[in-house]
């Protein structure tokens, strides 16, 4: 069939044409079986296995000249160039590319979602605006312990009992316009007593709330409400405390009421070397406008002398605090703060009976600290002082008749609340990250644009000792007035405590605590201290002077 097809004048068509025959000419020229295809010129080694039958007279004649050069066309021009693949051809190269504006146009680059270090951020082109949501949740368990608590019950019926309840339930959100304004707003849905009836009774309340503007980045403006600054655990956000709570001097004299509203300018040198905050408030309390026209100023300075190092311990810090302020008893109706436990008990209260205690006059503050980070150990420390004025009022008046709180404007007596407290601690990174949660009193809502995914540190566990101590007189006729009966026997108010915790910190985000405390109340109850154990007041162990006090968390931080 091959022979037939070299000599037929109509092979160079077919051979061309079709794929087929293309191989099988490729075969014929390629194999020494095909070397009688141009004659004369067969190969003087070829050795043919099969006799050929003799080519007829007419095919090997030369055909007429307008075909003669047909078995030459066959031989010299092969049909590969026709029958390889054609590429595929270049129309969509030469297509004209779709039209990407530049810029913020571009819908690809209007905004993007980010991710680092456990938070997302919503961020527009270029950065302009930048939005995170968080979020913290602190799941509390209490139970108590000691002489006499089992009796001991409130005015609406509860008492020390084992509890579960959320200290904290606060939806928040952040962000910066423009690079230099940013923003922070916050509501806590978790504080809820119980009112004389047992019924639940939510305090839900505006938490954070404030706008801020940062000129330069060593520069801070804020104006709203947020963490009042005053000593370093209260700068601190409740999201990395050491401890479950702050210490007792600072979270019930020192700045009884966490937040304050008004303006601060917070500062600092490029080297981080020296730290200043100064401000303006209404200095009457968390969500309280201001109710006198009077109000608080507040700073705090600190220094670190070692900020040049690289190591932990170039976030050592030595600082001060301030705070004074002044209350009008034309316009203060509100009771000063009554001193409790984390847990709930209350062992010196503003009011006793039918008088209640309210803040008068001038309210004077001043603390110092101390900070100093190794490598897998942290000691801290803080000295608080204070000299408050104090009134007493009576909710009845002579004929026994109750006078509404917004009436209590007549002064029995005026006195001041003065003393001192103060607590030492030592933190031990066990295992894991050392200060995966940072070190104390860091910048206070000021949103880091993301760079990279961040540390993503995977866990830590942290054991933490304290020794706190708090000396204390209440003196109500210091001023004026009668003795009256609340400092009728003493004016101490002496406590001891002593404080073990351990934090299993699931990343920065998940916290695990449990703790111990031991509230200690030296001296003769009611006799040379106004504060005393819960034993003594439900008469069940008039002698108890320590409460035992457990607690768990399980904490969230977004």
């Amino acid at each position: 069939m091959i022979r037939s097809l070299l000599v037929s004048p109509r092979a160079p068509l077919a051979l061309v044409v079709t794929p087929l025959g293309a191989a099988l000419l490729a075969l014929c020229i390629a194999t020494p079986s095909a070397a009688q295809t141009v004659p004369g010129t067969e190969s003087p080694t070829a050795q043919p296995t099969e006799p050929e039958p003799p080519a007829t007279p007419p095919a090997i004649e030369a055909p007429a000249p307008s075909t003669a050069p047909a078995a030459p066309t066959l031989i010299v021009v092969p049909a590969t160039p026709a029958i390889e693949p054609v590429p595929p051809p270049p129309a969509a190269a030469s297509e004209v590319p779709p039209l990407v504006l530049p810029g913020p146009a571009s819908d690809a680059n209007r905004a993007r979602l980010d991710y680092s270090d456990g938070s997302f951020y919503l961020r527009a082109f270029d950065d302009n605006l930048v939005f995170v949501p968080a979020a913290r949740m602190h799941i509390d368990t209490y139970t108590f312990a000691g002489d006499g608590v089992g009796a001991y019950h409130r005015s609406n019926g509860t008492g020390l009992k084992t509890n579960l309840f959320f200290r904290r339930f606060v939806l928040e959100l952040g962000g910066t316009v423009r690079k230099k304004w940013f923003y922070w707003l916050g509501g806590n849905f978790g504080p809820t007593q119980v009112d004389g009836s047992q019924a639940p009774d939510s305090t839900a309340n505006v938490y954070d709330g404030f706008i801020g503007y940062m000129p330069v980045p060593t520069l801070r403006i804020y104006a709203g409400q947020f963490n009042a600054p005053f000593t370093m655990e209260n700068v601190t956000s409740s999201r990395w405390l050491d401890l479950m709570e702050r210490a007792l001097i600072v979270r019930t004299v020192a700045t009884p009421y966490n937040k304050a509203e008004g303006l601060l300018v917070w500062g600092e040198t490029e080297n981080k070397s020296f730290e200043y905050q100064a401000g303006v408030f209404g200095g009457d309390g968390m969500n309280r406008p201001n109710i006198d026209n009077a109000f608080d100023g507040m700073a705090r300075l600190l220094v670190r002398p070692l900020a040049s190092r690289s190591d932990a311990l170039n976030r050592l810090h030595i600082g001060a605090s301030a705070r004074y302020g002044w209350r009008n008893y034309n316009f203060v109706r509100y009771d000063a703060p009554s001193l409790a436990t984390p847990g709930g008990y209350t062992f010196w209260s503003s009011s006793s009976g039918d008088t209640h205690i309210k803040p008068y006059r001038g309210q004077l503050a001043i603390a110092g600290e101390v900070y100093v980070p190794f490598e897998r150990f942290d000691v801290r420390g803080e000295f608080v002082y204070v000299n408050e004025g104090r009134r007493e009022v009576s909710a009845v008046d002579a004929d026994g008749k109750a006078v509404p709180a917004s009436e209590r404007g007549a002064t029995l007596r005026s006195g001041a609340l003065r003393g001192w407290g103060g607590y030492a601690q030592v933190s031990w990174w066990v295992c894991g990250s050392p200060r995966i949660s940072g070190n104390p009193a860091g910048l206070y809502g000021v949103l880091k644009v993301p760079e990279g995914l961040g540390k993503q540190l995977p866990y830590a566990l942290q054991l933490v000792l304290r020794g706190e101590m708090m000396r204390l007189n209440y003196d109500s006729n210091s001023r004026s007035g009668d003795l009256g009966t609340i400092s009728a026997k003493t004016d101490n108010i002496f406590v001891n405590v002593y404080q073990a915790g351990l934090n299993y910190w699931a990343t920065k985000h998940i916290r695990l605590s449990a703790e111990y405390s031991l509230y200690q109340f030296p001296g003769k109850p009611g006799q040379t201290n106004q504060a005393v154990a819960p034993g003594v007041k439900s008469k069940a162990a008039p002698d108890a002077s320590v409460l035992h006090e457990l607690s768990f968390r399980l904490g969230l931080a977004l």
